[in-house]
């Protein structure tokens, strides 16, 4: 079950809820299949890390049941130094860390 914060207003309310699985999910409000999924790593990766270095990230997730462990240790992708720098918090995102990508 994936359950949502709840959130105290200044007024004393409290406003909270909970899903039973993920909106991206097969039984979810807005299932993804697999295209979906590899499209939105696309997206998300595909400004951060360059192009070998995504698809080889993906031929070896489409390939994890007969994956070695060594090559296990390349599911985390090296991001380019300069890549990511601190910044200032921009509120666009709930997992907004102050990160933001510097010009290829």
């Amino acid at each position: 079950m994936v359950f949502l914060p709840s959130n105290q207003l200044y007024d004393g309310r409290v406003i909270s809820g909970e899903k039973a699985v993920a909106d991206a999910h097969t039984h979810g409000a807005r299932p993804m299949d697999h295209a979906g999924y590899v499209a939105k790593f696309r997206a998300l990766a595909g400004p951060m890390l360059a192009s070998e270095v995504l698809e080889a990230f993906l031929h070896l997730v489409h390939r994890l049941p007969e994956a070695t462990p060594e090559a296990l240790s390349r599911l985390n992708p090296p991001v380019p130094p300069g890549r990511l720098h601190a910044d200032t918090l921009d509120g666009r995102g709930i997992f907004d860390h102050g990160l933001a990508v510097t010009d290829r």
